[in-house]
């Protein structure tokens, strides 16, 4: 019987392992034989994003020897199911010496790693680092895969022109995870817009900050920004509009999403947010609220406009929707948009919605 092998760049604490890969686990159908590699475990990944610089360059070479073991016990007709990469730089040739002893490669990406500009995510500390990572590189491993899974339709694309054998799965979230989250009571006066990310895509809501600064004076209403594992560079001039920080764990993030009132997800109008597969959203979906997102990408698939949220095409219609959320914010139409929202998540970007076909592509080879 054959094995699959699920690679993926760390363990259930990076949020595109966990989501693409790791939350399939407990439900994969009991006669596959499956094994998990991360090259970061959890406990080395919190090292990664500490200052202890000795200690991290020592626990990369140990990290750089792991990854020989698939040589030996990775075996001929078995399938490795590689989430971005195995090793985080170079040109694939683990991957390319485990398909000469005879497995079946599978590739799964969730983001525009291909391209050569990432300046949008990068800044002067860890420019190098992702000059090495992303680009180019990804082009060999595109082309000589068996089977390519993408995160939306751009990605989709772009692999179909090195690999014919490309499908789309979208990210999707395991209702298991919220089914039994309750929400607290609003609190009378009040609306909390929110947002979900890590510190390094906190940059994409800082054009909207002031916004709710000028609305929640204009109504004289409450108006609080809870940011989930973000950073928060701005000091509201307002009396009415605060803003909140919590740090993000997996075991509360959705219990933290249940306390908001409406989510957000601006981007920039680029290639890199175009690859982007709207976990924000459907996150924000899975706990019944309607979202405002800008007209980028997979956002406009997800989102039916008016509907279950609004896509802005321009500042000025981020200041239309947030003042609309303000003025509404107990009324009905917001709570079906809401509702509306939640049924689209179940039916189409749940994991149990899902799962037949994640186990389809998982046989197709």
């Amino acid at each position: 019987m054959s094995t699959i092998y699920f690679c993926t760049p760390t363990g259930k604490r990076g949020a595109s392992s966990r989501y693409r890969v790791i939350q399939f686990f407990p439900y994969l159908n009991n006669k596959l034989n499956y094994v998990h590699f991360s090259f970061l475990d959890d406990k080395t990944y919190k090292l990664f994003k500490s200052n202890k610089i000795i200690l991290t360059v020592l626990r990369t070479i140990f990290l750089l020897l792991q990854p020989l073991k698939l040589l030996f016990i990775v075996k001929k007709n078995d399938v490795v199911f590689i989430h971005r990469d195995i090793y985080p730089f170079g040109y694939f040739w683990l991957e390319r010496l485990l398909k000469i002893k005879g497995a079946k490669i599978i590739f799964d990406l969730d983001d525009a790693i291909f391209l050569e500009d990432t300046s949008e995510i990068t800044n002067k500390k860890n420019r190098l680092l992702y000059k090495l990572k992303y680009g180019k590189r990804y082009n060999s491993i595109i082309k000589f895969a068996d089977l390519i899974i993408c995160g939306n339709s751009y990605l989709e694309t772009y692999c179909k022109q090195y690999n014919s054998n490309t499908f789309i799965l979208p990210t999707v979230i395991d209702l298991n995870k919220v089914n039994n989250i309750t929400p607290n009571e609003p609190i009378k006066n009040t609306i909390i817009f929110g947002w979900i990310g890590n510190p390094g895509n906190s940059t994409y809501f800082n054009k909207i900050l002031p916004l709710f600064d000028e609305i929640s004076t204009l109504y004289k209403t409450r108006v609080i920004f809870k940011c989930i594992g973000g950073k928060i560079n701005y000091i509201p001039s307002s009396n009415f509009f605060s803003v909140m920080e919590v740090a993000w764990s997996e075991e509360e993030e959705y219990k933290e999403l249940s306390e908001i009132d409406v989510g957000i997800m601006p981007l920039e109008n680029s290639e890199w947010s175009k690859g982007k597969c709207g976990l924000k959203i459907l996150q924000y979906m899975s706990i019944g609220k309607p979202t405002i997102a800008d007209n980028v990408g997979v956002n406009s698939t997800i989102i039916e406009h008016g509907v279950d949220g609004f896509l802005a095409d321009h500042i000025n219609d981020w200041r239309k929707y947030i003042e609309f959320f303000v003025k509404e914010k107990r009324s009905k139409l917001v709570k079906e948009m809401g509702l509306q929202a939640k049924i689209k998540l179940q039916d189409q970007y749940s994991l149990q919605a899902n799962l037949k076909h994640f186990e389809n592509l998982l046989n197709k080879l």
